[in-house]
């Protein structure tokens, strides 16, 4: 193992981590909402057949991105 995989904490959920995912967290919704409130109608629509019930949470964007992917 090289040096740079030792400092890796052993497990994802790690306290090291949880102030880095937060951080993560905010940015991703924040551009959600930024796109959210793109004037373009064909974005519009996209956004609309993608997320019929409304502007996504970050967990449910990133299911819903991974579930078309999937599916391509």
């Amino acid at each position: 193992m090289s040096d740079k995989g030792k400092e890796r904490p052993e497990h994802h959920g790690s306290k090291p981590l949880r102030p880095f995912s937060k951080r993560v967290i905010r940015e991703m919704q924040a551009a959600v909402d930024a796109a959210w409130n793109d004037p373009d109608p064909a974005v519009q629509a996209e956004q609309r057949r993608l997320f019929p019930n409304g502007k996504p949470s970050v967990d449910e964007f990133i299911r819903v991105i991974a579930d078309q992917i999937r599916n391509e």
